[in-house]
């Protein structure tokens, strides 16, 4: 039997509007955490992470001038953000996160219980 849990992508008000570009509305802005896998749904956006490929997660600062949405760079990182609050950060044993052709091996993502994610997350990486 495989258990699931649902965490909502944090989008605050502020930025609903301008997000709707991205098309992340409440109804597809999450991560959804299988047994095996993290499914991320952000607006247009759609990734797939194996939890074997999670290296680590922590809680992180996300300043206003890193930006709103989908933020990328040629360095392995990306970022689903709506909130500067609330925002989490997984390392992954690879580039396995495609996005625009470029992978990444740096996820970023502003959740609604970021603690409750990291939690989960880290029980299910521990060996």
């Amino acid at each position: 039997m495989t258990s699931q849990q649902e965490f909502e992508i944090r989008r605050d008000l502020i930025w609903q509007a301008p997000l709707l570009l991205l098309g992340a509305v409440s109804s597809n802005s999450w991560v959804r955490m299988t047994d095996t896998q993290l499914e991320v749904s952000f607006g247009i956006y759609k990734t797939a992470i194996d939890i074997a490929d999670i290296e680590s997660v922590e809680a992180i600062e996300w300043e206003i001038w890193r930006g709103i949405g989908i933020r990328l760079n040629l360095m392995g990182r990306i970022a689903l953000v709506g909130s500067t609050s609330g925002v989490v950060r997984l390392k992954l044993r690879q580039r396995s996160v495609s996005f625009l052709g470029i992978q990444n091996d740096t996820v970023s993502i502003s959740l609604v219980e970021p603690n409750a994610f990291v939690s989960a997350i880290n029980a299910a990486i521990q060996p």
